[in-house]
């Protein structure tokens, strides 16, 4: 990993992929969660935002009702896109979308959703979990305070014992995980205490600071994020007529929306390819049955 990113950063390389960016303002009054009318610093209004567009402001989607000409305010419906409305100080940043416009809120769980497609190439090395494996029993759970489950969870990948006398832990053959428990092959004849090594997939992102736990996926993210926003539009007419409108020229097609989405899914695949890492052999388990 050459350096961290986070949420933020990550949408800005999915910004441009996608070529688009919302107009930035800012709010010239607070807003309380009732408050139904928003006004913008003098000679914003009418240049950024657009009749019936989407507005946001910080984890708030707002849609407009109604932009007067003759009024320096603009009457909102709070809480759009399953958001929720709040209370927004003045001079917090307003950022304005078309209608087609992808907001901060839903390249989230784009970005998300790009994540878990990584499975299972994008694994992190975490740390070991040492527990008791007690005599004359073949079964044990898991360690618990290393959260290792099954199947969105950690994964055990080597199980090593620690010699009676010894400081040093030896790799353990013949076991196998079976849900949330390990299984030898006989029960042990003394007590020992094993140490389990386990990986971990990258968790979704739940703040805009959140950084990659490996920075290396973050160009395959990026590009699934954009390719699934092409998708998202291709599936809401509205949205679609709006962006077609807007563009204006070839690209405005289905077929080019189409061929854009499977060119940013191409370069996806490629660079979860070049950043992929194998799981170790052994994952999961080596113990194996033997033929009949």
């Amino acid at each position: 990993m050459a350096s961290t990113i986070d949420r933020n950063e990550l949408r800005d390389k999915i910004r441009a992929l996608l070529n688009y960016w919302p107009d930035l303002m800012r709010l010239e009054a607070a807003m309380d969660p009732e408050t139904d009318t928003l006004r913008v610093r003098a000679g914003q209004l009418k240049d950024f935002i657009q009749p019936s567009g989407v507005l946001e402001i910080e984890s708030e989607v707002l849609k407009v009702i109604d932009l007067p000409a003759e009024s320096d305010t603009v009457r909102v419906m709070r809480g759009h896109m399953n958001t929720t409305a709040a209370n927004h100080v003045i001079n917090t940043q307003v950022r304005s979308y078309g209608r087609w416009g992808w907001t901060n809120s839903e390249l989230n769980l784009l970005i998300n959703d790009a994540i878990r497609w990584l499975k299972p190439s994008a694994w992190i090395d975490a740390l070991s979990d040492t527990f008791t494996w007690s005599a004359d029993t073949h079964v044990v759970d898991v360690p618990a305070a290393s959260g290792i489950s099954r199947p969105d969870g950690n994964y055990i990948y080597q199980l090593e014992h620690l010699n009676s006398g010894d400081s040093v832990y030896y790799p353990m053959r013949g076991w196998q995980l079976i849900g949330d428990t390990l299984h030898l092959r006989s029960n042990t004849a003394v007590g020992r205490t094993l140490r389990a090594r386990y990986c971990q997939f990258q968790a979704a992102l739940t703040g805009d600071t959140t950084n990659l736990d490996n920075d290396d996926f973050a160009e395959a993210i990026a590009s699934r994020t954009a390719e699934l926003a092409l998708i998202s539009m291709g599936t809401n007419r509205v949205r679609y007529t709006e962006y077609s409108a807007a563009l204006d020229d070839r690209a405005s097609t289905a077929d080019e929306l189409i061929r854009m989405a499977f060119n940013l899914r191409n370069m996806a695949e490629r660079a979860k390819e070049q950043a992929a890492r194998p799981l170790p052999s052994g994952f999961a388990s080596t113990y194996r049955q033997p033929r009949p």
